[in-house]
């Protein structure tokens, strides 16, 4: 296991501040000495030799008081959460044409089944002048 760091502080909202020297990366799983999960690194911020870790507790550690983890060292655990199920980081990650027609309203596919955007008129229902003189006439 690789040191996280140690408790320096909580937050107001009840996160557990961390200073260390080698960040963990973010959605990382914290973990204390005995490999049992504190929490989730959700921020790192400060500067970059000594960085402050923001890491958010999971309900079932709030039991014990968070006095007790001050000055404690806590490490980077193996496994990494991995979010919601069948996603990455920034959404699906599918092939370009795996999607629904009804994603992409307002588009059309071309010979290769690339997208394409639908040619547009100017202006939409409605916003037409109607008779009224062009102002530079």
């Amino acid at each position: 296991m690789r040191s996280a760091g140690r408790v320096v502080n909580f937050s107001h909202k009840g996160a557990i501040i961390l200073r260390s020297t080698v960040p963990p990366g973010i959605g990382d799983i914290i973990v204390d000495r005995r490999s049992e999960p504190v929490g989730k690194v959700i921020r790192i911020t400060g500067p970059v030799k000594s960085p402050y870790v923001i890491v958010n507790p999971f309900r079932g550690h709030d039991e014990l008081p968070m006095s007790s983890l001050l000055g404690r060292e806590l490490f980077i655990s193996r496994q990494r959460d991995q979010g919601r199920p069948g996603q990455g980081r920034r959404g699906s990650g599918g092939l370009k044409g795996d999607h629904d027609e009804r994603t992409f309203r307002g588009r059309e596919r071309n010979g290769q089944g690339r997208q394409v955007r639908k040619p547009r008129s100017f202006g939409k229902k409605g916003n037409k002048r109607r008779g009224k003189p062009h102002p530079g006439n």
